[in-house]
């Protein structure tokens, strides 16, 4: 299975498709998939946005940075 966590249309038909439970298991998944690392004990994400290109999110802040030392910059203040 493939598909674009960024498009919401792919989204919605895997959710159809597999469930709400099963779903959610394959976003935690991606989640994990995206971590590059972790820094003072928040998990940093780098995902990819069609708006901002790439960005490193910092979880348990919605906060991110378009750099990955910006975003240990977040994680470290946080």
């Amino acid at each position: 299975m493939s598909i674009d966590w960024n498009d919401p249309e792919q989204r919605l038909r895997h959710l159809e498709r597999v469930g709400l439970a099963q779903y959610n298991l394959d976003l935690a998944a991606e989640h994990n998939r995206q971590i590059v690392e972790t820094c003072n004990g928040h998990n940093i994400r780098m995902i990819s946005t069609a708006r901002l290109g790439i960005m490193f999110m910092v979880e348990g802040t919605d906060l991110g940075s378009a750099t990955l030392e910006g975003a240990r910059v977040i994680a470290r203040n946080a």
